[in-house]
């Protein structure tokens, strides 16, 4: 299984021929970046996999952002930049074998995969430019950190904006790991889902954690493998309250620029007792202070 939304549950041969589609679309416009809002929906994650596939660059835009935002996010990158639709994209082509458009290729790992932007807790959102190898490196570290294994699935209710919601897919599509989507975060929902489909791996920050254990009744948050933590402080009384309900919390940190989590707590490792404290680095990365 790859993919688990509203809409049903998706193969991983369905996801490429979704995906095929979305190539076949694209081979027909102009050469360069495309940018899209990125819903948490089964044809934008077509999208996704079509120009991961491809090579060429993704520039996902948050679908909280107005029009202007877009606009203002857009005219800070190239004039050759163009502006797609997924679910046109994704739309059936009569008879058209799409496939070739989705035909194995070499890459180099140096190309532009994606332009993401920051969130702008510090200012104005400021475009990041991430090589595809940063996110085959950012899945490899995560997987030796906390390897999948055969029956997980990830539930996808971070931006896929964000880097963090990001990687979240391309990682599990990568290790062909199945990942769950929702369209947007509600308390409620993630429990249900998690509960429904069998959800072993979600990834949250400290304020969305906090309203799943306000309404985890059914303490429906233990039955997971690991809930990663990260996008900003983890505070200690959060900690002792999820570890109380015996959630298998991780703390993590990342940052746009590095692709998601670089470093990030690991199972068994002893409790922190600093809310600063979220594990050790990933394998490959260095940390020097200055």
């Amino acid at each position: 299984m790859a993919l688990v939304s509203d809409r049903g549950a998706l193969t991983f041969t369905d996801l490429a021929a979704l995906a095929a589609r979305a190539a076949s679309s694209l081979a027909r416009l102009p050469a360069g970046p495309v940018a899209f809002v990125a819903r948490g929906d089964v044809p934008t994650v077509a999208l996704v996999l079509a120009l991961f596939a491809t090579g060429r660059t993704m520039v996902p835009l948050h679908p909280r952002w107005t029009q202007a935002e877009q606009t203002a996010a857009l005219s800070t990158l190239v004039d050759s930049m163009i502006v797609v639709d997924p679910v046109e994209l994704s739309a059936p082509q009569g008879a058209t074998d799409a496939t070739a458009a989705l035909e194995p290729r070499s890459h180099d790992d140096e190309t532009i995969a994606a332009v993401l932007f920051t969130s702008g807790s510090s200012g104005r959102p400021k475009a990041v430019l991430l090589p595809r190898r940063a996110f085959l490196a950012s899945a490899a570290a995560h997987a030796n950190n906390l390897p999948f294994v055969p029956d997980d699935r990830w539930l996808l209710a971070m931006p896929l904006a964000h880097a963090g919601g990001l990687s979240i897919l391309t990682r599990s599509l990568l290790a062909r790991t199945a990942v769950v989507l929702i369209s947007g975060f509600d308390p409620d929902e993630v429990l249900a889902t998690t509960f429904r489909e069998r959800v072993t791996l979600l990834s949250v920050v400290p304020a969305m954690l906090h309203r799943l254990l306000e309404r985890d009744h059914a303490n429906v948050l233990a039955r997971t493998r690991a809930v990663l933590v990260g996008g900003a402080a983890f505070p200690m009384a959060l900690r002792a309250v999820a570890h109380a309900a015996k959630v298998p919390v991780l703390a993590t940190y990342g940052l746009t620029e590095t692709c998601s989590q670089v470093v990030t707590e690991r199972p068994g490792d002893n409790r922190a007792t600093d809310s600063r404290v979220v594990g050790r680095p990933l394998d490959g990365v260095e940390i020097e202070i200055r």
